[in-house]
């Protein structure tokens, strides 16, 4: 059986987190979620969105995503977090890129 880089890849679920996120409301603590892209011919294409956590500086999200990793591909990821007023106005928290080599390299 002949084997080609094509085929060196996995299926991977990431599961986010994120801890001191600044606060952004008046009368309470943000209500972050984390918005998550990967470049694609130069663009960013978003994956998914985490849901929200209502009063949270340090959330763990629930929400997962199922992403396919190949091993001898670069793979640039964005992760965005936002707090969402629900008014359809949202502040950022932050973000951050990484590549999905740092992401399964690094220590939960």
């Amino acid at each position: 059986m002949v084997s080609s880089s094509e085929n060196l890849s996995m299926q991977v679920n990431l599961f986010i987190s994120a801890r001191n996120l600044p606060d952004k409301d008046t009368f309470s603590k943000s209500d972050p979620i984390c918005i998550i892209s990967e470049k694609k011919n130069g663009a960013w294409v978003k994956i998914g969105k985490t849901e929200q956590i209502k009063n949270s500086l340090n959330p763990d999200w629930k929400t997962s995503f199922t992403l396919g990793y190949w091993f001898e591909k670069r793979q640039d990821l964005r992760f965005q977090i936002v707090d969402d007023d629900g008014n359809g106005d949202s502040d950022s928290l932050g973000s951050t890129e990484a590549t999905m080599g740092q992401v399964m390299g690094a220590r939960a």
